[in-house]
């Protein structure tokens, strides 16, 4: 995921997103409180020097929008899981 910002940013076809800027994820693996099943959050923090906040947000949702690893978590991944022959 370390590629969204760079990606995902220059997607949204602003001038501002071209500038440099840098992010950290952090993925955590927990529990479901709902059902008890397996969890996985992620947290995405956008370091974007030089870039007023006000401009900078609703690129980012526009950019969550269009980033395929947002997306697959938000929609769902289709998965096959078959027995090895």
């Amino acid at each position: 995921m370390g590629g969204w910002s760079v990606n995902q940013l220059s997607r949204t076809g602003s001038s501002s997103a071209r500038q440099e800027g840098a992010s950290n994820e952090t993925v955590a693996f927990g529990r479901d409180p709902e059902d008890g099943g397996c969890l996985l959050h992620i947290d995405l923090v956008v370091r974007w020097p030089d870039v007023d906040p006000e401009i900078a947000a609703p690129l980012l949702e526009k950019a969550d929008s269009v980033c395929p690893y947002a997306r697959m978590a938000w929609q769902g991944t289709p998965t096959t899981i078959t027995p090895a022959s």
